[in-house]
């Protein structure tokens, strides 16, 4: 289903496979649930493959996400500052935020379901 929306998008991905904690069965602590571990963990599955293969950027997906029509045409008009890190692509609260510009806000995170994130990050 992901596949064809990204098809239709014209965006080349590479689906990772995900950490599965239930069968990894860690030990957590800090109250963090299984299922944000797992989800925290597969994430960083791909920074890895990120520095082992030198990449300088990428937009990193989560399962659950849900493209905006035209995702690829808003991705390539998005004006980013001279100097960042990773720029979220979902929503903010309405309570931390700021507007940055046009295009992007300075705010706290609700979930992931994709961000942009570069290899110094």
């Amino acid at each position: 289903m992901m596949m064809g929306r990204f098809e239709h998008e014209g965006l080349d991905v590479e689906f990772v496979d995900g950490y599965n904690a239930r069968e990894e069965n860690p030990v957590l602590e800090n109250s963090i649930y299984i299922g944000d571990y797992g989800n925290l963990m597969s994430i960083r599955k791909v920074l890895a493959d990120m520095v082992e293969h030198n990449v300088a950027q990428a937009v990193i997906f989560e399962d659950t996400v849900k493209l905006c029509p035209n995702f690829k045409t808003k991705l390539e008009e998005l004006v980013l500052p001279d100097r960042w890190d990773m720029v979220y692509l979902g929503y903010l609260t309405p309570v931390f935020w700021s507007e940055y510009s046009d295009q992007l806000n300075r705010g706290k995170v609700l979930g992931t379901w994709s961000f942009i994130v570069t290899l110094e990050c």
